[in-house]
């Protein structure tokens, strides 16, 4: 249980520093929790640290949980939202709240026969001239957007009636600024109807319009020296821009469809499928491929996609203008009579490739906007999904390198020395250090050698690899100075041999360090061929050697460049 928790912080501390969701799985793949994060990264590796801070229900969950997901969302609120609606629909053992709050609830803007229109939450909607802006997968969501924009707008929150016949005295919300006073006249209806559409515009989506109209009324107030009024509509313009009520996770139309977003590389592309059941995000799929050109091996997974599921979505919605797509869509349209069509989401323009008995491509103008919206939430999430499965990678490596070394532990900090000399005046060191397969160029130091007046490789490696672990001591015991040297590697590699790592072993022995060295040598053709560690020199191959290789070229350019700096300087001061 230890190693698995252990596997999976590793795994966490790789997520971006996004907001979004993470969604705890079991051994057989059920979602057991669901989780919201403004930081991804800062929240999910707290599961799997210390467990003295866990409540009873999160330590029995951690205790069947085997892995998790996540998706990547634009915002907290975008976050908020797609939690509830995922809580809904899944109905995780864990998750005690939102389990029970049925259907949706939405926010009215409306009136009867005798007030005036006014913006409050309700359950549901009715059959009646109320205007409704939704739907909301909690009803808290709703009661804190509608909080919001009657604070911002200063409009009335309370529960008077705003008749026709108005109240002698406003309530305590105008005089603490939190409303207009409608109810007393102190706002014109007029007036009013004007800024309660403003506000129904920002509920709607449409902050730029809105703002932009703001604006113009700001620089008209300013032009004729009225401050004051000029100022709160500044107040105002600042709070709109604060609001965080847009998300993409619930659409407003009740659309079923299946959103792709890839990102390539010239061998193989990542891809993220989102899947809307009625306008709302119901589920989130990795996909990979490996060969092939781009072009032929999406439109093939399309049709592989939906060969092996049940139905198929009304709608496709896709990047990429491939000839292809035709074919697929009416591949689609023969498996599933509720196909209406692919839509092609480009940067200026959205296309939908209908499918009926003569394929045809015409513009998109009804929610173009929610189209790239959604297919851009979906890109971004498959691009998180390259750089984790990309560092999976690596990390998969780093294990075999510990396996094949046996290694005590997975060797997540690698220092690589490498001496580099020309002619005897510029003998300098280079430690490069590389963080889970990746180099980390805050670590790199370089040394200029100082006990030696003549080329000498061992020498100058003993006298690198004192100084460095020498400073880890000193720094440690909080006497040391200059370069921070605080980090213990998990594993030195050094550019050289048996009797390099020798060396380098009887250095760290006598300081008392316990730290595992290889060696890394090179063929005739000073490429990378082996490691040796202890009395074995072990053949490399596949992605291990191209990892070590990377290492060790690193190693060198960072010790030639220093060489060649220190060679030109002491040649222009002429020693």
């Amino acid at each position: 249980m230890e190693r698995l928790n252990g596997l999976l912080l590793k795994k966490a501390r790789e997520l971006p520093m996004l907001p979004g969701v993470y969604l705890m799985r079991d051994g057989a793949r059920n979602i057991v929790y669901i989780g919201k994060a403004k930081i991804l990264k800062n929240r999910v590796p707290s599961y799997f640290v210390s467990s003295s801070k866990h409540s009873d229900k999160i330590l029995r969950m951690l205790e069947i949980v085997t892995d998790f997901d996540f998706i990547v969302t634009k915002s907290e609120y975008e976050a908020l939202v797609l939690e509830c609606s995922l809580i809904k629909r899944h109905q995780p053992k864990y998750n005690t709240m939102l389990k029970d709050d049925k259907g949706y609830s939405y926010i009215a803007i409306g009136r009867s026969k005798d007030e005036w229109n006014k913006i409050q939450p309700v359950k549901k909607k009715q059959n009646d001239n109320n205007s409704y802006i939704g739907p909301f997968v909690s009803s808290a969501v709703a009661v804190t957007l509608c909080d919001q924009i009657n604070q911002i707008f200063k409009l009335p929150c309370c529960a008077r009636k705003l008749l026709k016949k108005s109240f002698t005295r406003p309530c305590l919300n105008y005089y603490i600024n939190r409303c207009g006073a409608p109810c007393a006249r102190k706002v014109e209806e007029e007036e009013y109807e004007k800024t309660l559409k403003k506000a129904t515009q920002v509920l709607d989506g449409n902050k730029k319009r809105v703002l932009k109209e703001l604006r113009n009324e700001m620089v008209k107030f300013a032009d004729e020296l009225e401050f004051e009024k000029a100022a709160k509509i500044r107040d105002v313009i600042k709070a709109i821009q604060k609001l965080k009520g847009n998300q993409h996770v619930v659409l407003k139309q009740k659309v079923t469809c299946d959103v792709f977003g890839f990102v390539f590389s010239p061998q193989n592309f990542f891809g993220t499928v989102l899947s809307f059941a009625d306008g709302v995000l119901a589920e989130s799929k990795g996909l990979r491929s490996v060969g092939e050109s781009v072009d032929k091996s999406i439109s093939q997974l399309l049709v592989q996609y939906y060969t092996s599921r049940e139905s198929v979505p009304e709608y496709v919605v896709i990047e990429r203008d491939e000839l292809d797509l035709a074919l697929v869509a009416k591949f689609l349209k023969k498996r599933d009579e509720k196909f209406k069509g692919i839509v092609l989401v480009e940067e200026e323009i959205v296309l939908s490739i209908q499918a009926g008995e003569e394929v045809l491509k015409k513009p998109v103008t009804t929610h173009k906007h929610a189209w790239q919206a959604i297919h851009a939430m979906a890109k971004n999430n498959a691009a998180q999904q390259a750089l984790l499965d990309e560092k999976a990678d690596c990390t998969k490596t780093l294990l075999s390198l510990m396996q094949l070394l046996k290694l005590k532990n997975i060797p997540e900090l690698i220092e690589v020395y490498d001496i580099s000399n020309i002619a005897d005046t510029a003998i300098v060191g280079s430690m490069v250090t590389f963080r889970h397969g990746e180099a980390q160029k805050s670590g790199y130091r370089r040394f200029k050698i100082k006990s030696l007046v003549a080329q000498d490789d061992y020498g100058s490696m003993r006298e690198v690899i004192f100084r460095r672990f020498k400073n880890y001591i000193k720094q440690n015991s909080d006497e040391g100075t200059g370069a921070n040297f605080k980090e213990r590697p998990d594993l030195v590699l050094i550019d050289g041999g048996k009797q390099h790592v020798s060396v380098v072993k009887n250095v760290l022995d006598d300081l008392g360090l316990d730290i595992d060295v290889a060696g890394l040598t090179k063929n005739e053709k000073h490429r990378t061929k082996s490691i040796v560690f202890g009395k074995q020199e072990i053949s490399l191959k596949g992605e291990l050697l191209n990892m070590v290789t990377r290492m060790q070229d690193e190693a060198h350019r960072f010790a030639i460049t220093y060489a060649r700096h220190v060679h030109k300087n002491i040649a222009f001061d002429g020693v």
